[in-house]
Order: C-alpha cells, then structure tokens, then sequence
C-alpha cells in the first residue's frame, strides 16, 4: 500500500522533482536521482542495506543514486517534503557529481547545516508551487546552491565507473528477485525457487537479498507479506485469519506475531487503530489514498523562508 500524495510533477526541463507525501508503506525501490527527505510530521521508518531508522518529525534523510530502500509508517500520521535531484545537473562542468556517494545521510541534529537545507528546500519547494518562469528559475539556483554546500560540508567518496556499471547489474538482478516475491507471496516460495529464476545459486542468492536489502531471504518474504495483510486489514472487512491465509501465512499467530514487531499491535487492534483515524479525515476516491492538509505543509515551509 503505497499513500503517497505528488502535490508538484516534474515540471519539464527542471532538473528535480519535488512533491509531498504522506507514506503508509513504500516496498523496496530505488531511482537514478539523489534523494531529500525532511520529515514534516509524525515520523516513518527507512530500510536500507545498511541501515534501518525511525526518521522523526524535523529530521532529514539523504537517498543517495540508486540506493535501494523502502519506507513504512510507524502508529502516527506523517507527512514529508521529498525532492530528487538528477545529479546530471552539473555534468557539463562537474562530471564527478554523477558518481559521488554521500556517507553521512541521516541529519537529526540542529546544526548550521540542517537548518540551512531545510531553508533551502523550504524556498525550492514555494518556488516550484508558485510555478511561474522567474519563480522556477530561482528554485533551479536554489537546487545548485544546495548542491554545492553538500558537497562542501557532507563527507562523500567518488565511486568508480566500472562499479557503477556493476551495479546496475545487481539492481536488474534485485528487480527479479523483489517482483517474483510480489506475484507469488500468496504461495509457498523457497530460496531455491528464487535462486532459479535468478540463475544463481542459493549461496550466492541469500548472501546478495542480504547486502542489498539487509535482511535474510525470509524476512524479506514475511515483510511482503506483511505489507499485502496491513493493507487488506485496513482497506477491507475481511476477517483477520481469512486475510492471513491469502497472504501466504500458514498461521494467523505469526502474522500478528510480526504485527506486534512492526507496529506493537495486533490485527484487530491495527485495523481499530486505522478505523479511528478514518473517522477523522477525509477518505479520498481512491482506496490508496488519504487526504492530509496541503495548506497545511505549506505554512511548514512558510516558517523557513
């Protein structure tokens, strides 16, 4: 379940994109562009390889290219201010941008340069939302400005070509492997099953679900399946053990079991949680969708600028 609400497109011939969110559960993805994250309210949890973290409200997060991740809600609402950037901005004059890897990602901290960023895609943000030329072209200098106090102030390495080459590789590889799990999490799947359809070996297949997505192969199916049972348990009135069942799981004790991991509520209790939370907004046409205030988010932005 996906609630992810785009309140600006990518304007053509802008170099980045920026849009509003309010998340439930984003699966396993990533994209060419650099990513900033800052958490406008409640807070949500992102998975990476490397790390797995509660992004709290004021906090910023840095994706970098092709960093695989996947994000989820916690028991608050949440709503964020996300912008990506296409690194080839500056390739013209600044041909080692495309390959450079940011290592410090997560800013929880109020230093000079948290609060610079966050005036910065504060000022981007309204610009893009007025939308006018000399608006546009302010929020593209604000882009490059920002760039080049990341790049000054954020400690990075330049990645190699060769290993980029590689990667993609390894990405492609990722795709198989994350949409064979999503058509057939309703079934029995083994590691060697996946291990054949990405023509490698079992071996190989758990230690590369493990480096990528940095957890083992199973976890990696129960969080699929976990993620297809939270969306029928709140979108639907089907009851709690039928929905277990058609999720893959073989016994509706384990589902509730991870539930408690995940969000230290049970089914039922989850799905009272959500009813409540329901009553209180404004259900949109579409399943997926939720209705948070824009005015809102904007009067955030507004206090930056």
């Amino acid at each position: 379940m996906q609630f992810e609400y785009e309140v600006i497109k990518h304007n053509k011939g802008l170099p980045f994109k920026a849009f509003f969110a309010s998340i439930n559960s984003r699966g396993y993805h990533w994209h060419s562009d650099l990513e900033l994250i800052w958490m406008l309210k409640g807070s949500v949890r992102l998975q990476l390889s490397k790390d797995d973290c509660i992004i709290n409200s004021g906090d910023l997060y840095l994706l970098n290219t092709n960093e695989v991740h996947c994000l989820r809600h916690t028991t608050d609402d949440n709503l964020l201010l996300a912008i990506q950037i296409n690194e080839a901005i500056a390739s013209h004059y600044f041909e080692s941008l495309l390959n450079v890897n940011f290592e410090a990602q997560h800013f929880s901290t109020q230093n000079d340069l948290s609060i610079f960023i966050k005036k910065s895609l504060a000022a981007i943000m309204l610009n893009t939302v007025h939308g006018e030329p000399t608006d546009l072209m302010a929020a593209v200098g604000g882009i490059h400005i920002l760039m080049a106090r990341l790049i000054k102030e954020v400690p990075f390495k330049e990645l190699d070509k060769q290993v980029g080459r590689l990667k993609q590789n390894e990405l492609d590889r990722l795709k198989k492997v994350i949409g064979y799990v999503n058509e057939h999490y309703t079934e029995k799947i083994s590691l060697q099953q996946l291990a054949d359809e990405a023509y490698i070996s079992r071996y190989h297949l758990s230690h590369f679900i493990k480096d990528k997505l940095g957890i083992g192969f199973q976890s990696f199916v129960n969080l699929i399946r976990m993620e297809k049972a939270v969306t029928a348990i709140i979108d639907t009135d089907e009851k709690i053990l039928d929905i277990s069942e058609k999720c893959g799981f073989s016994d509706v004790k384990y589902l509730n079991k991870l539930l408690k991991e995940e969000y230290h509520l049970t089914g039922k209790q989850l799905r009272s949680h959500y009813q409540n939370r329901v009553e209180k907004s404004t259900r949109l046409s579409s399943e997926e969708h939720r209705q948070f205030s824009k005015d809102e988010a904007i009067n955030i932005l507004k206090d930056f600028v």
